[in-house]
Formats: structure tokens, sequence, C-alpha cells
């Protein structure tokens, strides 16, 4: 039998695309409903219960669920999912997980120690990634979190050590306190404008982290917040934030560059303690306070340059930067703390101004090669050891405002050839100016009572003797005599 092929082409051709078309139809809608079932149930075994009144439902417990691909439905007979409970997968060995934009909440520790979670994606719902949620999540790699999310909650991701890739969305206000603790494989992160806190030790040990990124909308870094992250090279830190917490950058070894904004007052203590890479800083003027220890021990910072709001220079600020070669302290400072430039063994010259009235004990202790040091009429004390040690010493003026010499200030400037004693000087303490052995010179030019004037090595040889006989003047030494001019 023969068929006409081209006298039936007008009736097969439609009959085939009809019924091809139908068979498209069909299992496009199968496969929507199919789809739309699976959002109902999700994976299998879950344990659900009712909460807000029983408007929604929280995935409540892990129930037959322990390891695998796991999604969570959007809807739960008939009511939406919008909540993952506390602890609910935690030490389980799932491999993914897919949370629908019905989800506002992800639950303390949800997954925590899930150490063979490689795969999760937040829904655009979710609001709070709250404390632990994924901390020691050791597989995961990358995560992206959403515009939603407004709080990364403290330890949230937590010695996740493979985590190497971070994308924050542009709604986060808060990084939590550890949110990032000990991300060892993290090399970058973008901090959006939208965050305004970077909260306590929120970095802390990303060994690997070498770029950063702060949003012009933070305001506080908070402490220890990037401590320890040895890798950092360069931070930028933006006109918006106003405080740099204690220990912010700490430790970061290879800090080698930094930009401090022109609206931060306080530099906290240990800032920027041991950043051995470290070479210049400017502090801007609207810093007020730069905390105890902020700079210690920055082995190779050649130049710092102060700005003109500081009004007190802590603890041990520039102890141990034995780079430094100059200091340009300003007419804001009103006090230079204990040990503030201890081993500052490159500094050659100090001038400090009138605004100062204290200069705290051990402040300039053992700067061996500092040769000039002229002290502002404003300083009333020399705390004890202030310059102790100070080997290169050779010219050295003391303000008319001094009052008090304190014990062993200029114990060991060996270089110490000649020195006036103001005339408001009341008080010398024990060994102000023992092993001065070069010292040639003493112009005294007021009174000081012998009670006052201790007998314990303030001065080599008989000058105390000499000096309390015969009052003020100029004396020399001579084959360690001392005679009046």
């Amino acid at each position: 039998m023969k068929v006409n092929i081209m006298n039936n082409k007008k009736n097969t051709i439609p009959a085939l695309f009809s019924a091809g078309f139908k068979t498209l139809i069909t299992i496009l809608l199968i496969t929507a409903a199919s789809a739309a079932a699976y959002a109902q149930s999700g994976t299998d075994g879950l344990v659900y219960e009712l909460i807000n009144n029983g408007t929604a439902y929280s995935v409540s417990d892990r129930g037959t669920v322990t390891k695998g691909i796991v999604v969570i439905p959007a809807v739960y007979n008939g009511l939406p999912v919008t909540a993952i409970g506390e602890l609910v997968f935690k030490l389980t060995k799932i491999t993914s997980i897919t949370i629908p934009d019905s989800v506002t909440v992800i639950g303390e520790q949800a997954f925590d120690s899930c150490t063979s979670l490689a795969s999760v994606t937040i829904g655009n719902g979710v609001t709070n990634i709250e404390s632990w949620a994924f901390a020691n999540c050791t597989g995961l790699k990358s995560i992206t979190i959403p515009d939603s999310v407004k709080i990364i909650d403290f330890g949230a991701f937590m010695s996740c050590s493979k985590l190497a890739s971070v994308t924050i969305g542009n709604s986060v206000t808060t990084i939590g306190e550890q949110a990032f603790y000990k991300c060892a494989s993290l090399t970058s992160i973008a901090i959006p404008d939208s965050v305004k806190t970077i909260d306590i030790s929120a970095f802390m040990s990303c060994s690997k982290l070498k770029t950063v990124t702060i949003g012009n909308g933070v305001t506080t870094i908070g402490e220890l917040a990037f401590k320890d992250c040895t890798s950092l090279t360069s931070i930028p830190i933006p006109d918006s934030v106003t405080i740099i917490g204690d220990g912010t950058f700490n430790k970061c070894a290879k800090l080698a560059s930094v930009t401090i904004g022109n609206n931060v007052t306080t530099i906290g203590e240990n800032a920027f303690q041991y950043c051995a890479s470290l070479t210049d800083v400017i502090i801007p003027d609207s810093v007020k306070i730069i905390g105890n220890n902020a700079f210690m021990n920055c082995s190779k910072l050649k130049n710092i340059t102060i700005g003109d709001g500081v009004t007190a220079i802590g603890e041990s600020t520039f102890q141990g930067c034995t780079g430094l070669t100059s200091i340009t302290i300003p007419n804001s400072v009103t006090s230079i703390g204990e040990y503030a430039f201890q081993n500052c063994t490159g500094l050659t010259s100090v001038t400090i101004p009138n605004s100062v009235t204290v200069i705290e004990a051990g402040a300039f202790f053992r700067c061996t090669k500092l040769a000039s040091v002229t002290i502002g009429s404003g300083v009333t004390t020399i705390g004890e050891n202030a310059f102790a040690l100070c080997a290169g010493l050779k010219s050295l003026t003391i303000g008319n405002g001094v009052t008090d010499i304190g014990k062993w200030v200029f114990q060991g400037c060996t270089s110490l050839t000649d020195v006036t004693i103001p005339k408001n000087v009341t008080v010398i303490e024990d060994g102000a100016f023992l092993k001065c052995a070069k010292l040639a010179n003493v112009t005294f030019e007021g009174n000081i009572d012998p009670d006052n004037f201790s007998p314990a090595d303030t001065f080599p040889g008989d000058l105390r003797a000499k000096y309390l006989a015969e009052g003020t003047g100029k004396y020399t030494n001579k084959g360690g005599k001392w005679t009046k001019s």
C-alpha cells in the first residue's frame, strides 16, 4: 500500500505539531506540580513545630536527617516555614543545605560543626544569622550572605577553616563578635557601606587575609577585630570611623600601610602593637587619645605625625619603635605617659612643648641615640628614669617650670657634659644624675632645701655638698672635685 505523503502533508504536520505541543505542556505541568510538592515537603524526616501563634512553622529537630543534601521547604502543612531552630543540624554529616526565602531566622548553632557541609544557599528572606550558626563548618569554602540579612551574630562562621570567599549583603549593619574568627583561608573581605559596627574579634586570626575594604558607614572597629591577621599588608580606615578599638590590628606583622580617617577620635590600647612592618603613620587632628601600647614594638616605624588634637600620649605608646629617628609632639599634648618612647634606640632628638605638664616615669628610657632634649616650660614634674640610660645625650635644656626632678631621671647619661638646674626646682631625688661620668658643668639657679636634695648619688662626686655649702652658681668638675666658678 502506498501512502501519498504529499497529498496528506496539510493534515499530517499540524496533527504532529498539536500532539507534540500537548505533550510538552503536560511535561511542564507535571514538573511544576512536582516542584510545588517538593517545596511543600522538602527533605523527608525533618520535625516541625508551630510558632508565631500558630501562623508559621520552625524546623525544630533534624528527625531522621543526619547526612547528605537537605532542602528546607518554604511551606509545611499550608503554612510558611520561617525559622530553623537552635542546634537542629549540629554535628550531622549533611553536605548541602538550601534555605528558602520564607525563612527569616537561622538559629544558634543550627549547623555548628557540620564538617561535611560544602554548599549553603541562604534565601532572600533571612534577616538574622544567629550565634555560631555555621561555626566549625570546616568543609565550607564559600558563602553569599543575601541583602536581606541585617545581623551576622556572635561566632556565626567562626573556625570555618576552609572558608575562602565571603560576600556580605548590602543590608548588614552589624558583623558580630568573632563572626569570622579563625577563618584561616579567607583572603579578602569587602565590608559594605550598610555596616555600622565591626565587633570584637570579628576577623581575628584570619591568617591569610590580605585585603580589607571597609565601607563608608562603619563608625566603630571593635577590640581585636583584625588581631593576628598576619598577611594583611594595608588598611584604609574611612572617615566614617570614630573609634579604633583596643588591639584592633595587634600583631598584623605584614601591615606596612595604614590610612587613618579624619574623624577618628580614639586609637585604643595595643591597637597597632607588634605591627613590625609599619613604616609611616599620620594621626589626624581629630584624634584626642592614643591609648597605651598603641604602636608598641612597631620596629620599622620611621615617620609618625601626631595631629594637633591629641591631648595625651599613653603608656608605652611608641615603646620599642627602634626605627623612629625623630618625633614632633604637638602643643595640644599635656602628658607623656610612662615608658611612652622607651627603647626608641634610633631617636636622636626631642622637643617637649610648653603644653606638656608631666613627663611620666621611663618616658624616654634607654633611647641610646637621643642626643638633644629640650623640655618645655610647662613641665613641672619629670618622673623616675624618664631619660635614664640615654647614653648619647649631650644637650639638655630643662624648662623653667620644672619643680621636681625624680629618681634616676638622667641616670647613666654618660655623654652629658653640661646641665642647668632651673630656679624653680625644689626637689632633686635619689640618683637623678647618677653615673653621668662626663658631667663637667652644673649651674644651680635656685635654692634647694637640704631635706629635698637627696644625698643618695644625685650627682657624681661631692657636688651636693659643695652646693649646700656655697649656694647658687656654676660648678665645674675638675678631676672628681667640684669647684664653684
